[in-house]
């Protein structure tokens, strides 16, 4: 037992690996071995500029037998990626909140839904310059495959109209949040469909260059029961919408 005890490291030992981590130049391999074997209970996991090979840490976190709930990698390396997200969607499918940087578009959101049945929230950081767009028959594939979805967050390379907004709201019941970036084709319809029909809706946020005369919420008490939070970046409002809201 005391042998047993001895080889265990204090909690201001493991701090000063994670700093020295932090500042490396190359983390290897090893080193996450080493870490997932000490703290076998983990639920969240992040990487945020991570040094080293990112494909092959995520592997390893896969067959590590932890059943995780969260994962965000949050780097533009993508070789490999779908080597991860079948590794990680057979061994942890009770992942709930994933995120990520860069992608493949439409191929990266039929992966996901693919693999991770139990998503529940789920991100796409800004993107690289010469990564492929998310268009609507992605987002339609992936909302109809993930029903318990409450949030998501589409990047500013994603290229999509009103069928994404409309196959969100009638495809995932439950979605809380939602947020999308520049580059859009959606419409003040579109807009409008989602909030009428998203009852559980709880953050709104949409950066986009067009005209809101109204979202056509007079007399739905409905939209207003749970939105916390409607950010409109660079959108033209007009009177009438804000009427429209006083009077919901």
């Amino acid at each position: 037992m005391e042998e047993e005890e001895s080889k265990e490291l204090l909690d201001e030992c493991w701090e000063m690996i994670f700093d020295r981590l932090h500042h490396k130049n190359y983390t290897p391999i090893s080193t996450i071995s080493r870490l997932l074997q000490r703290f076998s209970n983990l639920k969240k996991i992040r990487f945020c500029n991570f040094r080293g090979d990112l494909n092959e840490a995520v592997v390893l976190i896969a067959r590590s037998g932890l059943d995780l709930e969260e994962l965000i990698s949050l780097s533009y390396d993508q070789y490999k990626r779908a080597v991860w997200y079948e590794e990680v969607g057979s061994n942890m499918k009770n992942l709930k909140v994933l995120k990520y940087s860069g992608g493949h578009g439409d191929v990266d959101l039929v992966r996901i839904a693919d693999s991770f049945p139990k998503l529940e929230e789920f991100y796409i950081d800004h993107e690289g310059v010469y990564t492929i767009t998310v268009t609507d028959e992605g987002v339609d594939y992936m909302s109809s495959n993930l029903k318990g979805l409450l949030k998501i967050d589409l990047s500013n390379r994603a290229f999509i109209t009103d069928k994404s907004l409309v196959s969100l709201s009638k495809n995932c019941p439950l979605l809380e949040h939602i947020k999308i970036y520049e580059y859009n084709k959606v419409t003040e319809e579109g807009i409008s469909f989602l909030v009428n029909n998203s009852h559980h809706l709880k953050l709104f946020y949409i950066s986009k260059d067009l005209k809101i005369d109204t979202f056509g919420v007079n007399g739905s008490s409905s939209f207003l029961t749970n939105l916390r939070s409607l950010r409109l970046q660079d959108v033209d409002i007009s009177d009438e919408f804000l009427f429209s809201i006083a009077e919901a």
